[in-house]
């Protein structure tokens, strides 16, 4: 179960640290510019109450709070914080900002995390069935930070620290986890690095209508940083915006991840979820190489009011080799969107998807795009 006084720790280390990188430039930018202000004040907070259903947590409730400095700006760096609890018995804290300075030539990143989830697990492999279900509890703490620097227009070069603690209890007896077969169950420290490329032409942090959002990464944890389960991992998130008619957009999002043998279970690369082939189960099929691609079709209906298509198709497999094109897993469905603060274009999305038919369609109410 851990001890409770070394949880006490992670979470005050995680608040702390995250508060501290969240808002030093805020505050660096704020003596900066005081004597330039003679205008209103453009800072923007705003608290929302969150209801959010998916297939992996049931009905939830909790709230998300938003802070902005400057909304005049195109593209803001807003503060945002969530609290969530749901009828699973799961609980959910996170806090994340991306901040640029400098007229955006650099930027401070920072995302921490406490989470303790009952989960289910099914196996590693593209073969799984959901008769192989598992369950136990996951308990996490985690904790990025790093920044950005602009290399040339609209190229960054980026840096990260991963620090973060796994815990997994409750196992069902008689399982794969009875047998020591699952390798990272026992849990622990992880310490890696991360360092990546990203290229960004959209027009808008959180629903663009146009360009692109491409992620190149590549991290490394090892014992000598401190981590109980070495590996390498690369990763390539593409996501393309492109306004078909005014009002219409259609969003495409390649993701391929990739890591070597030794990864713990809880860092695979997994299908499903809110985000990755709506319409299956988060994890249900997971391993240590990946393929998606998906797409969706956004039409506003009426101010604030608008309605979503998506599709995709994806795979996971334990080396390149063996990802087959005849075993690519479809998704598809359909949402409706609602723009709960206009200026930030932040999305309240209610959606339905089917993976496998013979499961019968997921429903998933949450806030922002999958992509």
């Amino acid at each position: 179960m851990g001890n409770p006084l070394n949880n006490l720790k992670n979470i005050c280390l995680i608040i702390g640290l995250n508060l501290l990188i969240s808002f030093m430039p805020l505050i660096a930018q704020e003596v900066s510019d005081a004597n330039k202000r003679n205008a209103a004040d453009l800072s923007e907070f705003a608290g929302l109450p969150a209801i959010f259903r998916t297939p992996e947590s049931g009905l939830g409730l909790g709230a998300v709070f938003i802070y902005t400095q400057d909304t005049s700006l195109t593209k803001p760096s807003p503060i945002i914080s969530g609290l969530m609890y749901s009828e699973k018995k799961q609980l959910l804290w996170v806090l994340g900002t991306k901040q640029t300075f400098d007229d955006g030539r650099f930027s401070l990143i920072s995302y921490g995390e406490i989470t303790k989830f009952p989960q289910k697990f099914y196996g590693i492999g593209n073969q799984v069935s959901k008769t192989d279900e598992e369950l136990y509890e996951e308990r996490r703490y985690l904790l990025d930070f790093g920044g950005e620097v602009k290399i040339i227009e609209n190229l960054s070069l980026g840096l990260l620290a991963h620090t973060r603690t796994d815990r997994n209890v409750k196992f069902e007896g008689g399982g794969k986890f009875a047998n020591n077969e699952i390798p990272g169950q026992d849990g622990g420290q992880q310490n890696g690095i991360e360092t990546f490329l990203y290229w960004e032409t959209a027009n808008d942090n959180f629903y663009p209508s146009r360009g692109n959002k491409i992620t190149l990464a590549y991290r490394k944890y090892a014992k000598l940083l401190g981590s109980k389960y070495p590996f390498d991992g690369v990763k390539l998130d593409a996501r393309d915006y492109r306004l078909l008619a005014p009002g219409t957009i259609l969003a495409s999002n390649l993701v391929v991840l990739g890591s070597n043998a030794g990864t713990p279970f809880y860092q695979m690369a997994q299908l499903g979820g809110n985000d990755l082939l709506r319409g299956y189960f988060k994890g249900q099929f997971r391993d240590n190489k990946m393929i998606v691609l998906q797409s969706e079709l956004r039409r506003q209906i009426v101010d604030r009011w608008a309605f979503a298509l998506f599709s995709g198709v994806g795979s996971v497999a334990s080396d390149w080799d063996s990802l087959r094109s005849d075993e690519l897993k479809p998704s598809y469905g359909a949402g409706l969107r609602f723009q709960i603060t206009p200026k930030q274009k932040i999305n309240l999305r209610l959606d339905v998807g089917v993976g496998d038919p013979k499961d019968g369609p997921a429903f998933y109410l949450y806030v922002m795009e999958a992509y």
